[in-house]
């Protein structure tokens, strides 16, 4: 369902192909575990209760906010390895894109990431971590050498999906813990995110508005 309402979108939007980015925000959930904190007052480390926060990765397309794949995962998974098999699925639904630009921060820099975009068709735009050292990674420096910084900007596109889900006073919510039932919500949540994208575009066709392009469909 979700691969279907993405593709519906990219159509609207007259075969969009990117650019194309990811990244991930805290969700905040109801439910409270305990972490060891050093107190003043107690001269001592003590256990407190703290409030479990998950999180929810995506991939979309930048400017139009179309989100091809997502997951929520617990608060502790890397960004960075969470890429690959959200690529994967991309690739299995069809919905990879062909001939585009990716861009991510420094949580998806490695040379693994940037070998499977670069497979997929794929340029990695992804800012290097400092001190990054490429001797051994061949596509890690192949990325490093064709990295734009102007176009690396785009990025921050993909906070729009993120900010238009949260509240005016707190990150996105979600009461369901255990793992099958966590990634049907964000699937849920993911799908229903693209119905109203769709609706958007819909009604700039019809009124005759123009929808811009916010990448080309390749990259020098």
């Amino acid at each position: 369902m979700l691969a279907r309402a993405a593709r519906l979108c990219m159509a609207e939007a007259g075969g969009a192909t990117g650019p194309l980015g990811a990244d991930s925000s805290g969700v905040e959930t109801t439910r409270y575990g305990t972490v060891v904190r050093p107190l003043k007052r107690e001269k001592d480390f003590v256990e407190v209760a703290q409030k479990a926060y998950l999180k929810y990765h995506i991939v979309a397309v930048l400017g139009l906010q179309v989100i091809l794949e997502s997951e929520i995962t617990p608060g502790n998974v890397n960004d960075m390895t969470m890429l690959p098999p959200m690529l994967g699925e991309m690739g299995r639904q069809g919905l990879s894109p062909g001939p585009s630009v990716f861009h991510a921060d420094r949580g998806y820099d490695s040379n693994h990431n940037c070998q499977i975009l670069f497979e997929m068709g794929i340029i990695p735009n992804i800012k290097q971590r400092g001190g990054a050292v490429n001797r051994g990674k061949p596509y890690r420096s192949r990325a490093a050498k064709i990295f734009d910084g102007k176009a690396y900007r785009q990025r921050g596109m993909i906070e729009g999906v993120f900010g238009g889900e949260e509240s005016k006073r707190h990150q996105l919510h979600c009461r369901f813990i255990l793992p099958d039932n966590r990634r049907r919500f964000g699937k849920i949540r993911a799908i229903a995110w693209n119905i109203k994208v769709l609706n958007r575009l819909r009604c700039a066709r019809i009124r005759g508005i123009e929808i811009p392009s916010y990448g080309t469909a390749s990259c020098a």
